[in-house]
């Protein structure tokens, strides 16, 4: 095992030490003043020290303990300056004027910007104001750059978003962490004024921004817009059109790392640079120092991500103490920039980037040696000794390096995307040096096309089919069978149990660490069951899908059952957005059953992506009407041989011992269309009756007042413990006679945000509110979870 010296890696402690004081101050939020205090105090503790022939030991500690209080400090004081502003608490507002200066652009299908604040002004109230926020200015608009200061007239700047489904991105958080205090959504172009053309200086403002904006262009005109979306994102960082299905596959390859500038990129850049810098006849400190500038310049025009942050320090620091004739470690270097990085931006601790950079560096500086000797029995059979050397350089070397890669950021990818992919250590080692000759070439490319355009075409050319391989190879990758697996319900006891495993697999022949990481294994393991042991339970979530319907229900027994499954346009999908988020964070990839209460698309329409991800055993429907909107999700069903059923009025399913399903709608009048536009469609909505040991759940989908009548003959059946209200609150539906006979405890209201139907109407609120139900509305608090255990409902609080 890695023997700690101070000495050796005074970087190991002090990015280690920081590491910890910021992740003390963000999980107990400590006072502002105590950081400060402790900070001083060790200070004072360690000078006084000075004097004295103090231990090695208490020093190490003292100094470990104030490079915690600095970290500490460091998050505080970020916090302080970045995301507390006293104008947070009254939003949203929408004064008359914003003005602040564009920092930064994101380009999409609507441009982005993020905005320094700068000052709100309503009539004669003037306040400046700090933080920064987004705007997502109207759709075509582009005339707009970094460093221009601008003027937003009528336009409201709301809280950010709250996380709206468990297990679902937390957008907001997401902001937070990137110091973004707000949001807005400009819809006219007429609400932007820019008082001064005039560019703010900066090298952001000045240089690379139209630099990457004129290659971007370059890229856009040579290549097909898939390739072109790739090229981008491999040379410039720019990642917003790389195609979906494209990132789908690099995802499940495990390869998706290869779309994002990183260390690996860094590395290309570095040995381009250095070609071309190998004939110029210059000293080598020289040649050091301008290695260093162009690559400080490439950080800075592929944007700076946390990878590119990190490899771009540590070779700067190499090349530095190349000129000054000193030599280190990697373990410093690999600190040494994370301590530099932690002190300028403390909150990249909590990126994923970051995090995923720093585990791929740390893994391959451990474990690359030790899988390299597992090699050396197999060269010693091998006569020649540049055959070995040949062998050992271009084929072990590269294979170890991406395999000890992969023990590190395997974890992390399993606890953040719940996806192992088994397929990326056998394909990362080629995809790895394909990609590192897509981006040499891409770099001569960019050379080229501004100097001699036909020999830019040629390559163009050469560099379209090389990527095209690339994509191929990678789609036939994530296809092949068991390659990617969803791991669900990964924690952070599972990384630790994971690395324990790790470490006892390397150091098994030493008694004293197999004892340790053993316990570790069967102690973290041992946690994990404890603290997932629960009362069996039935738990319902009423999901936010904005306009639309998507309730899962989990009996006690997990048999798992989706009632709707949400809207659906060409680039969203409720079940991206909502469902499988909350599947996965249940733990589930299997339905028992998918219910469709009737073929409307805010219904029906997460079901396709929906089939991408879970195993579904029957899908239940109402009598459908003859061409229905849902032919194309029929079709897909038995593509997938998936059985589909048809439900009645007067239908019993059995879901298991305890758990039973009675169709109460709909009846044979009401379920006769002639076509699919007939009026009866909502009225042809399953109503169902979902009964759980004592208790009862009432699902109306989207019937109405035609469709209450008929179910009203159910008559006491009716009562229940909790109410889907039918048809997201519309006054068609939850007639008095309905709500007499149902009489619910709990309300649960599914409608989207501002939605321009007016759901609910208000004259529902009032007949729930005069029955004394507890009424709950995703519009208001986001998604709704139920539960039902020893004899009673309660709410879960899942944020």
């Amino acid at each position: 095992m890695v023997q700690f010296a101070p000495g050796k890696a005074p970087f190991l402690l002090i990015g280690s030490a920081l590491a910890i004081g910021i992740a003390l101050q963000k999980m107990v939020d400590f006072p502002d003043w105590l950081p400060v205090s402790l900070t001083l105090a060790l200070i004072l503790a360690i000078a006084a020290l000075l004097r004295k022939n103090a231990s090695a030991q208490l020093r190490f500690a003292l100094l470990a303990m104030l490079f915690c209080a600095l970290g500490m400090w460091r998050f505080s004081h970020w916090e302080t300056q970045d995301l507390q502003h006293a104008y947070l608490d009254h939003l949203p507002l929408k004064p008359q004027h914003i003005t602040g200066t564009v920092e930064s652009l994101q380009f999409g299908k609507r441009l982005k910007a993020v905005i320094a604040l700068e000052s709100l002004q309503n009539g004669e109230y003037f306040a400046e104001i700090g933080g920064r926020m987004i705007a997502y200015l109207p759709e075509g608009f582009s005339d707009v750059r970094p460093g221009q200061r601008i003027r937003l007239s009528g336009a409201t700047l709301n809280p950010l978003p709250p996380l709206r489904n468990p297990g679902q991105f937390d957008y907001g958080s997401y902001l937070q962490s990137r110091g973004i205090t707000a949001i807005s959504y400009i819809r006219s172009a007429d609400q932007m004024q820019i008082p001064d053309s005039t560019v703010a200086f900066s090298l952001e403002n000045r240089l690379f921004f139209p630099l990457r904006m004129s290659l971007s262009r370059a890229i856009e005109r040579y290549f097909s817009p898939d390739i072109a979306g790739i090229l981008k994102a491999l040379l410039l960082g720019v990642r917003d059109d790389v195609n979906r299905d494209i990132r789908e596959d690099f995802q499940n390859a495990g390869v998706i790392h290869v779309l994002a500038i990183s260390g690996l990129h860094v590395g290309f850049v570095v040995l381009f640079i250095f070609w071309l810098l190998k004939y110029v006849p210059v000293y080598f400190k020289y040649r050091n120092w301008l290695t260093i500038l162009l690559l400080i310049a490439y950080m800075l025009l592929t944007g700076a991500n946390p990878p590119v942050v990190r490899a771009t320090t540590m070779a700067v620091i190499i090349y530095l103490g190349k000129n000054v004739e000193r030599t280190g470690n990697m373990p410093n270097y690999l600190f040494a920039a994370a301590s530099i990085i932690l002190m300028v931006q403390p909150q990249q601790l909590f990126w994923i980037g970051f995090q995923l950079s720093f585990s791929a560096v740390a893994a391959i500086i451990y474990f690359l040696p030790k899988l390299q000797l597992l090699f050396e029995p197999l060269l010693e059979r091998i006569d020649s000794a540049t055959a070995q050397q040949r062998i050992r350089k271009y084929l072990i070397l590269p294979y170890c390096a991406s395999f000890a890669a992969q023990i590190g950021v395997v974890p992390l990818g399993m606890f953040y995307f719940q996806k192992f992919s088994l397929i990326s250590f056998a394909i990362n080692p080629p995809v790895i040096l394909a990609t590192g000759g897509a981006v040499l070439t891409g770099f001569v490319f960019l050379i080229f096309q501004s100097i001699v355009a036909p020999i830019a075409a040629i390559i163009a050319f050469l560099l379209e089919h090389l990527m095209w391989g690339i994509v191929q190879s990678v789609h036939f990758a994530a296809n092949f069978p068991f390659a990617h697996f969803d791991v669900l319900g990964f924690s952070i006891a599972g990384i630790a149990a994971y690395f324990c495993a790790i470490f006892l697999l390397f150091h098994f022949k030493n008694v004293r660490f197999r004892r340790v990481f053993a316990g570790g294994i069967a102690g973290t393991l041992s946690l994990s069951v404890l603290f997932s042991m629960q009362i069996p339970a039935l738990d319902a979530l009423m999901l936010d899908v904005g306009q639309g319907d998507a309730t899962l229900l989990r009996t006690a027994q997990r048999q798992t059952l989706l009632i709707d499954a949400g809207p659906a346009t060409d680039e969203w999908s409720s079940a991206d957005f909502a469902i499988i988020p909350a599947m996965q964070h249940l733990g589930e990839s299997r339905l028992r059953g998918l219910f469709i209460t009737h073929p409307h698309l805010d219904h029906y329409g997460g079901a396709f992506r929906l089939l991408d991800f879970a195993t579904i055993d029957t899908v239940y429907l109402p009598p459908l009407p003859l061409a229905s909107e849902m032919d194309s999700l029929l079709q897909r069903f038995r593509e997938n041989q998936i059985p589909v059923r048809t439900l009645r009025s007067g239908d019993v399913l059995d879901i298991d011992a305890e758990t039973k399903i009675f169709v109460l709608a709909p009846d044979s009048a009401l379920a006769n269309y002639a076509t699919a536009s007939g009026k009866n469609v909502n009225n042809g909505s399953l109503v169902l009756l979902v009964k759980h040991r004592e208790s009862t759940m009432l699902l109306t989908g989207d019937a109405e007042a035609e469709a209450e009548i008929a179910v009203r003959k159910w008559g006491k059946l009716l009562r229940c413990d909790v109410l889907k209200v039918g048809h997201h609150g519309s006054k068609t539906s939850s007639t008095p006679g309905l709500l007499s006979l149902v009489k619910p405890e709990f309300a649960t209201i599914s409608a989207g945000k501002f939605n321009r139907f007016g759901h609910p109407d208000s004259v529902i609120i009032r007949r729930l509110n005069a029955i004394h139900s507890n009424v709950f509305r995703t519009d208001l608090q986001q998604a709704i979870w139920l539960r039902h255990r020893a004899g009673a409902w309660e709410q879960v609080r899942w944020k």
